[in-house]
């Protein structure tokens, strides 16, 4: 049975960080399973599934990346999968709707959609948020990428989430993948 772990790490961007870090686990015998990677302002962060060799410890994970910590600064946290945490993501479940909010910043906004969506048992894929800064407004943008399962009703989700987005003062999409493909 493959050993996987999950490292995330954190720190100041600069070129290097993902050469430096990968290097380390290449030398350890480690294999990069997969990644996700996102330079938010000036902070880089990245998350990693690793096969590790079957008599390594994270500890010993840990010692290996050293080098790349110590070089770049970096926060980082290691912990090893257990259960159905080591299942690959089943491909009946895609992002099948990418969810889209826009309007003036102000809090609760990515709260109260979330919450919305836990509720109804939407599971979240991806998200993405931004703000940008438009004379004395700042406009936020909220993307997100949804599975809805299939007992959930398309028009509830619609309607629940335009009760949330209104008394938000935002706008919102909900477009089917398939249809977001094609354009």
């Amino acid at each position: 049975m493959k050993r996987i772990i999950a490292l995330t790490a954190l720190g100041y961007d600069q070129p290097g960080i993902v050469a430096s870090l990968t290097e380390c686990l290449y030398n350890a015998g480690c294999n990069l399973e997969e990644s996700s990677m996102t330079l938010l302002r000036r902070d880089f962060a990245i998350i990693m599934l690793i096969t590790i060799p079957a008599d390594m410890s994270t500890e010993h994970v840990y010692q290996c990346i050293t080098p790349a910590i110590d070089k770049f600064r970096l926060t980082v946290n290691i912990r090893g999968l257990m259960g159905n945490e080591l299942e690959e993501a089943s491909a009946d479940n895609p992002s099948n709707y990418v969810l889209s909010i826009y309007g003036l910043d102000k809090k609760g906004i990515v709260y109260k959609i979330t919450s919305v969506l836990a509720r109804m048992m939407v599971n979240i894929t991806g998200s993405e948020t931004h703000t940008k800064t438009d004379g004395s407004k700042t406009i936020y943008s909220f993307f997100l990428e949804i599975f809805v399962p299939f007992k959930c009703s398309i028009e509830t989700l619609k309607k629940n989430l335009a009760d949330v987005c209104r008394e938000l003062s935002v706008d919102f999409s909900l477009t089917a993948v398939e249809e977001y493909d094609e354009m």
